[in-house]
C-alpha cells in the first residue's frame, strides 16, 4: 500500500488521477491535512482529510503501515518530520521536493540567502527585530534577550528539522535538477539520500493545446515572480525594472497565495516605482483561466534566489515567453542543462530595452517546447510515477 501525507493544494488532485491511472485499485491512500470544508484546492473523492496529524485516529492509522508499504510526503514540514521520526525507521519514506518546505521551514533560518537586500531588511524588521527598540535600558536589554532567546530557537528548529531530512530515504525530483538534491544533501547533511525521477502535473499538456495569443496593444506585459512570498524578491526585481518605467510596460505580479501583510508591501513599493503600470493577481484563479492569463505575459522573471515556480515557467516556455532566472537558481542550470533558451537576471542591468524586451524566435520557442516534452509530458510523467508507485522497492 501507498499512503500519501499531502497538503491542500493546486496539483494533488491531479496527481491522485494520475496515480489512480497507474496504480492497481486500491492501492493508494491520500490523507489532506486539514478538513474537506475550508479546502480550496483539493476536490476530489478519494481524498481522506486529517485535521491533526498526531490524532490517535491518525497514529492507528501509521501503526498499521509495514516495511512493505511506503509513505509518500507531499510537503515535507517540520512537523510531519517529527511525526516520521517516530515511525519504524525500516518504513521507506519518499518526499517530494516541493522547494519552500526546505529551504523556508524553519522560515527565519534560511532568510540571509533565500533573500536579496531590499526584502532581507523588511524580512527582518518583520518577523526578528522590535517595531521599535526601547530607550529605557532594563527594556532594551529584555528585547536583546528576546531576540537572542529566538535566535537560538530557531537554530533548534533548524537542528530538528535537519534530522528529519536524515530520516528521507528518497527524493522525488526530475532526473535532471540534480544541482537541487546536492544542495538539500549539503544544507542537511544528508549525502544518503537518493534521487528517483518525478514530475507533478506542470500543464505542459494543457499549454501546448492553447493558441498563440494575438496582442491587441502595444505594451510589454512583465511577470514577476508566482506568489506573494518574499523569496520572490519582488521589491529588488523591480529596483532592477526602474530604468524602463517610462517605457510601455505592464507589470503582472501574481499574489494570489502567500503573506498577505508582504503583499500589501509589494503593491506599495510597485505604486512608488511605477505608479499604475502594474496589475496585482490577488484572487485564485482556476488553472484554466490562469493559463490563459500566461498566455498573455511577454517576458517573465523570477527573481528566486532557490527553486520556485516550476510550473509557471514550463507553461510560460511552453506558450513561448521569454524567462529571466537567476544563475544561482537550480532551475537556471536545470533549463541549461536540457538545452532550454532562457537568460540571466544579471543582464538586465546593460541590456536596451528593445534587447530585454526582444522575443524568442519562432526556432528557439520550438526548440523548448521540444526539449520540456521530453520531461514533463502526460506519457513520461506516467511513466515516472508508475515505477515509483509500483515497483515492490527502488533501493
Amino acid at each position: 500500500m501507498n499512503y500519501h501525507l499531502m497538503i491542500d493544494d493546486k496539483f494533488i488532485d491531479d496527481f491522485i488521477d494520475d496515480a489512480e491511472k497507474v496504480s492497481s485499485k486500491n492501492s493508494n491512500r491520500y490523507f489532506i491535512r486539514g478538513n474537506r470544508q475550508n479546502a480550496i484546492h483539493v476536490k476530489h473523492l478519494k481524498a481522506e482529510w486529517v485535521e491533526d496529524i498526531w490524532s490517535n485516529d491518525f497514529k492507528a492509522i501509521l501503526n498499521k503501515i509495514t516495511s512493505s508499504d511506503k509513505i509518500f510526503i507531499h510537503w515535507y514540514s517540520l512537523d510531519v518530520g517529527k511525526l516520521m521520526l517516530t515511525i519504524d525507521k525500516n518504513i521507506p519514506i519518499y518526499v517530494i521536493c516541493w522547494g519552500g518546505d526546505f529551504y523556508e521551514d524553519p522560515y527565519l533560518y534560511h532568510i540571509n540567502w533565500i533573500h536579496d537586500k531590499l526584502t532581507l531588511k523588511y524580512v527582518r524588521k518583520k518577523y526578528i527585530f522590535p517595531k521599535k527598540w526601547a530607550k529605557r535600558p532594563n527594556i532594551f536589554l529584555k528585547q536583546l534577550l528576546t531576540l537572542l532567546k529566538n535566535k537560538r530557537s530557531i537554530h533548534e528548529d533548524f537542528l530538528l528539522k535537519k534530522k528529519t531530512v536524515q530520516r528521507i530515504n528518497f527524493m522525488l525530483i526530475d532526473p535532471n535538477l540534480f544541482h537541487e538534491i546536492e544542495l538539500i544533501r549539503k544544507i542537511y547533511d544528508a549525502p544518503k539520500i537518493s534521487q528517483l525521477p518525478f514530475g507533478y502535473n506542470q500543464n505542459f499538456d494543457r499549454a501546448i493545446k492553447l493558441k498563440k495569443y494575438k496582442k491587441n496593444n502595444d505594451f510589454l506585459n512583465i511577470q514577476i515572480g508566482n506568489s506573494a512570498t518574499g523569496a520572490n524578491n519582488h521589491m529588488d526585481c523591480i529596483k532592477v525594472l526602474k530604468k524602463f518605467k517610462k517605457e510601455k510596460i505592464k507589470l503582472i505580479i501574481p499574489l494570489s497565495y502567500g503573506r498577505p501583510d508582504y503583499a500589501e508591501v509589494v503593491k506599495k513599493y510597485c505604486t512608488q516605482v511605477f505608479n499604475n503600470k502594474f496589475e496585482a493577481l490577488e484572487k485564485f484563479m482556476p488553472r484554466e483561466e490562469y493559463l490563459k492569463k500566461l498566455n498573455e505575459i511577454d517576458v517573465a522573471i523570477m527573481f528566486h534566489n532557490r527553486s520556485q515556480a516550476l510550473g509557471n515557467c514550463i507553461t510560460l516556455l511552453t506558450l513561448g515567453k521569454k524567462l529571466y532566472l537567476k544563475n544561482k537558481n537550480p532551475l537556471y542550470q536545470f533549463f541549461k542543462t536540457i538545452g532550454v533558451d532562457i537568460f540571466d537576471i544579471k543582464t538586465i542591468k546593460n541590456l536596451t530595452f528593445e534587447e530585454f524586451s526582444k522575443p524568442l524566435s519562432e526556432e528557439q520557442t520550438q526548440s523548448n517546447i521540444e526539449k520540456i516534452s521530453n520531461l514533463f509530458s502526460e506519457e513520461k510523467r506516467l511513466e515516472y510515477l508508475s515505477n515509483i508507485l509500483n515497483n515492490k522497492n527502488n533501493l
